[in-house]
């Protein structure tokens, strides 16, 4: 087991930390930067929470969607390729396509702005 903080936990209080008292002190010409460091943080904690599982299911579904075993950057550039050739331009194609993004989309959106959905 690992010690306490765990690595969620230390991100969320070096977060904090910048945001409430770094930030303040910052001349307005950098606080952009340091916000962006703050939001590359959360992003990085709520990646930490959901673990490797999405991520694992995405590629299950890339490759089920394209008759595939190939890992996820190969899958990606072949439904590029599909996508070009206009493989899912028919409804069903366009089923077939949504089945395989949607999910990927929510979750990127899930762990980059929450807010958002």
């Amino acid at each position: 087991m690992r010690e306490q903080p765990n690595a969620e936990a230390l991100l969320e209080i070096a977060r904090d930390v910048l945001k409430q008292d770094i930030l303040p002190l910052l001349p307005s010409d950098q606080r952009y930067n340091l916000l962006m460091v703050a939001n590359a943080m959360a992003i990085a904690s709520r990646q930490c929470q959901q673990g490797h599982e999405p991520e694992q299911e995405e590629l299950k579904r890339w490759q089920q969607g394209l008759d595939s075993d190939a890992l996820i950057q190969p899958c990606a550039v072949e439904m590029s390729q599909n996508i070009r050739a206009g493989l899912y331009d028919s409804p069903d194609g366009r089923v077939q396509l949504a089945k395989m993004l949607v999910p990927s989309v929510r979750q990127r959106v899930l762990e980059s702005n929450p807010k958002a959905l």
